[in-house]
């Protein structure tokens, strides 16, 4: 308990100074008509990737044996075919929940505190994870790609005839994770617009999501073309939920 204590004290001190820089006026407003727009696009969006996902049938051992890695179009995502790794994927893992934990550290700052601001946040955070979770899924369920380890020949056959193994595109790990990291940066550059430290903020933010993508790649789960769309649409997600409820 005393060494969970000193961390927690270690990482507070660390993190301080980012947050200690005199905000104005608290940036954001949510509007009843604008957040049931959004909440129902992506409820919408979330009935219609259950939809689909009713749809996605396993494959057989027949169409396992019948796969080909030089009819994956891109040639550099072919290498891919060759990684499995189940310690990769737990890592992942790591990262992943660590990324979506982000968002707690805007609770440092005094900004957050009035139960407003933090009511603000929370639903714009909720609509961030909404939107890139329906989003994700819906392109998933949708393409249907094969992901990387079915095509390799010492992976267990028992993962390869799994459902998930026809959602390799696009990496939802790397959406998420992109979509808080981003969420977090963006949230702090407008509470703190004269912060020096942002730009450490949006280093940091930008870095998360590419470990997520590597260590996935490594597991076998995702090609790189997976993982560098799954990036993008987390980080628009991350910065246009945001931008949507400045006040203007």
């Amino acid at each position: 308990m005393k060494l969970f204590t000193k961390k927690s004290l270690l990482i507070i001190f660390v993190l301080y100074p980012l947050f200690s820089f005199t905000q104005s006026k608290f940036p954001y407003q949510i509007d009843l008509k604008k957040e049931s727009i959004i909440l129902g696009v992506g409820i919408g969006l979330e009935v219609l990737e259950l939809s689909l996902k009713q749809q996605v049938k396993p494959l057989s051992l027949i169409d396992i044996q019948s796969l080909d890695k030089k009819n994956i179009r891109f040639k550099f995502d072919r290498k891919t075919t060759n990684y499995w790794s189940p310690t990769a994927d737990r890592v992942s893992d790591i990262l992943l929940y660590s990324a979506l934990a982000t968002p707690l550290l805007l609770s440092i700052s005094p900004a957050t505190r009035q139960w407003k601001n933090a009511t603000t946040l929370a639903t714009m955070g909720l609509e961030t994870i909404l939107m890139t979770h329906s989003i994700t899924q819906l392109v998933k369920n949708s393409s249907k790609r094969i992901r990387p380890f079915v095509y390799n020949p010492a992976v267990p056959l028992s993962a390869k005839l799994d459902k998930d193994a026809r959602k390799s595109f696009f990496s939802g790990h790397t959406s998420g994770s992109a979509a808080m990291c981003f969420f977090t940066a963006q949230v702090y550059a407008d509470l703190y617009p004269h912060s020096r430290s942002r730009y450490i903020v949006w280093s940091a933010a930008a870095t998360l999501p590419v470990a997520v993508g590597f260590y996935r790649n490594k597991a076998g789960k995702h090609f790189p073309t997976d993982i560098a769309v799954g990036y993008l649409s987390g980080l628009l997600c991350g910065v246009l939920i945001p931008k949507l409820h400045l006040r203007r």
